[in-house]
């Protein structure tokens, strides 16, 4: 009785152990997720202004641009 009772407490805390480490892990990974969007979104917005704050697309171009998106 005891060695089953030691065996259910040790899979219960495996169990746990377990997934409280997956939940971790997934965490991470969105976490991970997040930054990299964020990276992007901000070398997309990087790369789209660049040609009107060097002059390459003027003020007019880029309202016509605009309305176009």
């Amino acid at each position: 009785m005891k060695q089953r009772k030691f065996y259910g407490v040790t899979a219960l805390l495996l169990l746990t152990v377990g997934t409280a480490g997956c939940s971790a892990v997934e965490q991470t990974a969105s976490d991970a997720a997040q930054q990299l969007t964020d990276a992007a979104s901000k070398e997309f917005v990087r790369q789209a202004c660049a040609p009107l704050q060097d002059g390459r697309i003027d003020l007019a171009e880029m309202r016509v641009l605009t309305s176009l998106v």
